[in-house]
């Protein structure tokens, strides 16, 4: 059995019919990514309008009056100085 080396086809642009189709398939596949969703990624306007829809709801988030849950005394007090090894801290 004998094998013999084919030599690629020349175009009239002096390229292979090989490389012709890699290039071919390489912009299919860019096509394919571009148009299956990668594009909504970069896009701002949608991100923009989510935004500003959740930031709708968290300002409809309103203290309900018929809850009795007092602030408690921790938060009401004066500040309390406390003498540590570095110096003094401050808590409110």
């Amino acid at each position: 059995m004998r094998f013999v080396m084919v030599e690629p086809v020349k175009t009239d642009a002096g390229t292979t019919s090989v490389e012709n189709m890699i290039l071919w398939w390489c912009m299919v596949l860019a096509v394919i990514i571009c148009i299956s969703g990668c594009g909504d990624f970069f896009a701002s306007k949608p991100t923009e309008l989510e935004s500003r829809a959740i930031l709708s709801e968290l300002s409809q988030v309103r203290e309900s009056p018929h809850i009795d849950n007092p602030l408690p005394e921790m938060y009401r007090g004066p500040a309390k100085r406390v003498k540590v090894k570095d110096g003094v801290k401050l808590f409110y």
